[in-house]
Parts: C-alpha cells; sequence; structure tokens
C-alpha cells in the first residue's frame, strides 16, 4: 500500500475504535469492518463487493451476513465510484467515499456519500487565484479520467470570460501513466518556454513523477507549478524535490475540527512496536 492508503486505513480503525469509546452504552450493539484491498482496480473493488454482497464467499468466524453490513467505504476515485455505486444500490447498501470529488457524482448518484467538497469549487477557486496572481498564460496538464476530464473543461469555460488567463499549451496524460509519460510531458511544457506557470489536474502519484522528470530534465526554476489538494499539504508529493517545487502554490482543505486534531495525535504517536489490527503497517513501519 502507499503511505497515504495506509493512512486512509488507520482513519477508518481509529474512527470505529473512537465511536465505540463514545458510544460505549450501546451494549447491545457492535460495529465493525472488513478490509479489503482493491489494488487500486475498480473490477477488484466489484468483485469483492459481488462476492461477499452475494453470499459466494463467507468472511469472518463466524461467517459475515450480507445484511449487517450497512455501508461499504471507499471508492478512491470518481471513475471508481462511478462503477461501484450502481452495484451497490442493486443491495440497497451506501457507498461513502473519501476521495471521490467530480461535480457530474452530484446527480444521478443516489447511493453516494462523500466526505469531501465537490470539484466544481476547487475549480473555481483555481480560477480566481489565476486571475489575482496577473497571470496572462498558464500551462495545463490533466489526466483522461472523468475527474480530470471535467475539471479541464469547467476551467476552460471559465476561462473563456474577458480578463481571465490564456491557456496557451495543454497536455493530456493516461491515469495509468509512467515515468517515460511524464517525462514526454514536461519535454512538451518546455516547448513552450516563455509560459512559466503549469497548472496540475493531476492526482498525488501523477504529480510526483512530473516533479521527478522535471528534476531529471534539469527544468529547476523554469515554472510556478499549480497543484490541486491531491498536492495542497501532502509533503510526499514533492519530498526529494523541495527546491524544483520551491514557489508552487496547492490548494488545500481548511483544517482545524477536534476529530482531525485527535486522530493526527493519534497517527503521530505510532510506533513500530504498538500492537494493532492493521495487517499491512508491519510493511509500512
Amino acid at each position: 500500500l502507499e503511505p497515504s492508503e495506509v493512512q486512509n486505513l488507520e482513519a477508518l480503525l481509529w474512527a470505529i475504535s473512537t465511536f465505540k469509546s463514545r458510544y460505549n452504552k450501546l451494549q447491545n450493539e457492535e460495529i465493525g469492518a472488513i478490509v479489503f484491498d482493491s489494488c487500486m482496480r475498480s473490477s477488484r473493488a466489484i468483485q469483492q463487493v459481488m462476492n461477499l454482497e452475494s453470499g459466494e464467499m463467507q468472511f469472518g468466524a463466524p461467517a459475515l451476513e450480507p445484511s449487517r453490513v450497512l455501508a461499504w467505504v471507499g471508492a478512491d476515485s470518481d471513475d471508481e465510484a462511478m462503477m461501484l455505486e450502481p452495484v451497490l444500490k442493486s443491495f440497497g447498501k451506501m457507498l461513502v467515499s473519501h476521495a471521490a470529488s467530480g461535480p457530474q457524482l452530484s446527480q444521478g448518484y443516489g447511493n453516494l456519500l462523500r466526505t469531501i467538497p465537490s470539484q466544481t469549487h476547487q475549480v473555481h477557486a483555481m480560477a480566481e487565484l489565476l486571475q489575482v496572481q496577473g497571470w496572462k498564460y498558464i500551462q495545463l496538464v490533466y489526466t483522461n479520467d472523468s475527474l480530470g476530464m471535467e475539471s479541464q473543461h469547467q476551467l476552460k469555460q471559465l476561462l473563456s470570460n474577458k480578463n481571465m488567463p490564456c491557456i496557451s499549451h495543454e497536455v493530456e496524460l493516461s491515469t495509468e501513466n509512467t515515468d517515460k509519460d511524464c517525462k514526454a510531458a514536461v519535454e512538451k511544457l518546455k516547448t513552450n518556454s516563455k509560459t512559466k506557470v503549469v497548472l496540475l489536474l493531476t492526482d498525488s502519484s501523477t504529480t510526483r513523477r512530473i516533479l521527478s522528470a522535471a528534476k531529471d530534465l534539469n527544468a529547476r526554476g523554469n515554472y510556478t507549478w499549480v497543484g490541486t489538494t491531491a498536492w495542497g499539504k501532502n509533503s510526499d508529493v514533492s519530498d526529494s524535490f523541495e527546491t524544483l517545487a520551491e514557489g508552487a502554490v496547492t490548494l488545500g482543505h481548511e483544517e482545524g475540527s477536534e476529530s482531525l486534531e485527535m486522530f493526527q495525535k493519534f497517527w503521530s504517536q505510532r510506533k513500530p512496536t504498538t500492537p494493532d489490527s492493521n495487517p499491512w503497517f508491519t510493511d509500512y513501519r
């Protein structure tokens, strides 16, 4: 698992433990979770849902009855959420996503709950940022998944207004992009050397590969990177590329909730010797 995925799992286990301690008066009720690793493949996630909900495979001892499953937590992307929601709807179950933010999910997906705002708000914020900074031209890099395509479409509409920056060049990347693909993307950016502002509508892994490619191509100081919340305060994205990323502007969600502070304290105190119920933490630590 990626570090962020391990942290997401830790957050889930912590939330369950915290719920139990807060509501220990519910003596006749029990809450828990079964965790699956979909290996970042939607098809695998759907198969895991089908295996449990259909009763084709049994999990736990004694075996968990599908009727006791209240909801599924997951969907790391818009595309995965769009594929999982109809399947779970057929079983009368809800899907709770911590990452799906595409505006197209606001309609037609009644069995989907999201814990983050729609990407629409972020695109509007980026457009306002570009205008306030007074940048006349920008270059755009985006992925060809539903989130990337919809975000770049919305951004283009906003930038078509008067006194907004122009997109001088854009690069589309596959969601399954490689180091080689990102290197080719940076080489394309370099052909438009007069435009120094690069807007990245990409996930954290792709953003990191782009920074790595820029470093390999000696592009330090050539660009002002503008990143979404996928970069935000995630230091893993720019780890080892701090000098290259100097001056970057990124968006982030507002923090400060009591629950978030409690989890951050818990997470900072995790030790390699701490007993836990997360089998993947051994590899992570």
